[in-house]
């Protein structure tokens, strides 16, 4: 780990980090004006065969080839949260995408020590999160109708299901943010108001003072020692 990390140097200087790179890995908020940008910065500074991947959680290839520099070479690889942990990189393209960028695709994610899995057919939200979503905004929705509070749907959640953290602990591993533009998008998409109700919430109760998870060290539960990593969590 230590080699490794030796052997990278870190810029906010998009012009030295993406000029004619080999693999550029764009994780920028999931908001398609944002990735345009970015990627019309990218124009100039790449290759032709420069393979630019898109880690978008919910965004199709499709809704954002149009704005990539070099499409034939555009693919999207998501990864899971704590990758060190759950190493499983998902990857999607769009229609007519060459053979040849999508195998090294996934050569790139076994490079990285990642279990490729490869998405056959585009679906927002891949395999992880067509499942895994449900499960937040089902929980989401709960909070927001005022049906139970975030650490009683949790501890419901853990012992049921038997398993160590539930959806608001796994919200604040993926970010606050993020959950609002979700189902900022959710809402254009599905017109369920629902989704909007969900994004003021956590805007204005969390996002607006600061409370982004664990980025910030506090969400639904305070870091680096949440609620939920303590067995009496559970039992009282």
């Amino acid at each position: 780990m230590e080699e490794a990390a030796s052997r990278l140097t870190y810029t906010s200087d998009i012009a030295k980090a993406g000029l004619n790179a080999d693999v550029i890995i764009e994780a920028v908020p999931e908001q398609p004006a944002i990735k345009e940008s970015v990627y019309d910065q990218l124009k100039p500074l790449i290759t032709a065969d420069t393979l630019l991947l898109t880690n978008s959680s919910t965004l199709l290839p499709s809704e954002l080839i149009k704005y990539a520099p070099n499409p034939a070479r555009f693919l999207a690889m998501h990864f899971a949260n704590q990758i060190w942990i759950h190493n499983v990189a998902e990857i999607m393209w769009a229609e007519g995408t060459p053979t040849q960028a999508i195998d090294d695709a996934v050569d790139v994610a076994k490079q990285l020590q990642m279990i490729p899995i490869k998405i056959q057919k585009e679906v927002s939200g891949y395999v992880m999160n067509s499942i895994f979503l449900p499960m937040i905004y089902a929980a989401l929705f709960l909070w927001a109708d005022g049906n139970s509070d975030p650490h009683s749907i949790d501890k419901d959640w853990m012992v049921s299901m038997g398993v160590d953290r539930g959806p608001f602990g796994f919200l604040d591993l993926m970010g606050l943010r993020t959950a609002v533009n979700i189902a900022k998008g959710f809402y254009q998409q599905t017109n369920d108001e629902r989704y909007q109700l969900v994004a003021d919430k956590l805007q204005s109760e969390y996002v607006n003072h600061n409370k982004l998870g664990a980025e910030t060290g506090e969400g639904f539960y305070t870091y680096p020692d949440p609620a939920y990593t303590n067995p009496a969590f559970i039992t009282a």
